[in-house]
């Protein structure tokens, strides 16, 4: 029985665009406590959504690599101004 979405075995754009921003904000916060900073829900969301659109776009290892380096660049900043 084919799904009724099995196109190449792929989700319409859409569809994986609203399924990873819910699975982004129930794991924002059911994970961090802190999902309260008012500037920290919309970083998150907004990396989330990158983040997902390499992994969709270009496959998992361009979506790690880009992850890692998001937290190299971040530890960077905290070293060079703090």
């Amino acid at each position: 029985m084919k799904a009724k979405y099995a196109k190449n075995n792929r989700l319409p754009g859409w569809l994986f665009l609203v399924g990873m921003s819910v699975y982004v904000e129930l794991l924002l916060h059911l994970w961090t406590a802190d999902a309260l900073i008012p500037g920290r829900l919309a970083t998150v969301v907004v990396f989330g959504l990158a983040f997902g659109w390499l992994y969709r776009k270009y496959g998992l290892r361009y979506a790690m690599i880009a992850h890692g380096g998001c937290h190299v660049v971040s530890k960077l900043i905290w070293i060079l101004f703090i």
